[in-house]
Parts: structure tokens; C-alpha cells; sequence
């Protein structure tokens, strides 16, 4: 992936995550373009679908999670996804 390409991608995981995550703060851009030099497009959109998911299920509780706790699981997400990937080859 060119760099170029990594930029619109982090561009595109930037667009996902104010969608699926409105309301909370995203990371700095150089984390998404860190996300994507490091790990594949499908593992970065599972992980901050993921996050997501968590995110909505812990705002009903009495420990909701904040934008930091947010990006870790997501980046956590995508380690384990990358790590999958690795010991399936």
C-alpha cells in the first residue's frame, strides 16, 4: 500500500468512525494512519465496528467507556484480527 493509498484509507476509517461512534472524540489522524500501515482495511473496520458495539452496550451501564477506551479496544481488536490472519496462513 502506497502512501497515498494508506492516507484515503485512514480518510475512510476517520469517516467510519464518526459514524459508528457519534458523539465520540476520534483519535488523532496520525492513529488511523498508523492503523493502516499496520494492520489490513477489513481488520481496521472490524475493530472499530467492534468498538462500536462495546461502545453502545457500556452506555447503559454505570462504567460507559471514553474516546481513549474506545481506540483501545479497537486497536486490540485489530491485533488479535492481524494476529488471526497471521496463524491462518
Amino acid at each position: 500500500m502506497t502512501l497515498q493509498d494508506q492516507i484515503k484509507a485512514a480518510e475512510q476509517a476517520m469517516e467510519l468512525w464518526a459514524v459508528m461512534l457519534p458523539g465520540v472524540s476520534a483519535p488523532e489522524k496520525h492513529a488511523f494512519l498508523l492503523w493502516m500501515g499496520s494492520f489490513r482495511m477489513d481488520a481496521v473496520t472490524r475493530g472499530i465496528n467492534r468498538a462500536a458495539a462495546k461502545y453502545a452496550k457500556m452506555a447503559r451501564t454505570s462504567t460507559p467507556m471514553n474516546a481513549d477506551a474506545c481506540a483501545r479496544y479497537a486497536t486490540s481488536v485489530m491485533r488479535a484480527e492481524s494476529q488471526q490472519q497471521v496463524g491462518a496462513q
